[in-house]
């Protein structure tokens, strides 16, 4: 991600990362990324753009994943630079779900790890993902 700040669009994308698009979609309008790996177990390919970690699987971007470096926008939240962006994104989505480490936004398509009591070694982290990614992510909330 860029130093600009980039706004959720809830199943849509991130800033400029749409899901569903190719890795190729991403390099003809962003640019080559700035490393790029696959996993095989998962079948997944990963770009690393920024503070941003981009996941594709045979759908495409499924996952777009940063780190307090980036400045993300969620429902009109600053999610890495509001101190209360737990508090305030919990109350805008009703059906979140909350476990040890992570913060389940079902409505919003976000997941947040590292904000709440217990903290990721990595510091805290969103997950924004594509709807056919909920599934798994909500197992992931109950990490």
């Amino acid at each position: 991600m860029s130093d600009a700040p980039h706004t959720l669009t809830p199943f849509e994308g991130v800033g400029p990362y749409r899901f569903g698009a190719t890795p190729a979609d991403c390099a003809a309008l962003l640019g080559p990324p700035d490393r790029a790996w696959e996993s095989r177990p998962l079948d997944e390919q990963y770009e690393q753009r920024g503070a941003a970690e981009l996941a594709f699987s045979a759908d495409g971007l499924v996952k777009v994943t940063c780190g307090a470096g980036a400045q993300l926008v969620a429902a009109g939240v600053d999610v890495f630079g509001d101190p209360a962006a737990a508090d305030k994104l919990r109350a805008a989505d009703p059906s979140a779900t909350e476990h040890k480490q992570y913060l389940n936004l079902p409505t919003l398509g976000l997941c947040l790890g590292g904000f709440g009591k217990r903290k990721l070694k990595e510091g805290r982290l969103a997950i924004a993902y594509a709807p056919s990614q909920s599934l798994m992510i909500s197992f992931l909330g109950q990490v």
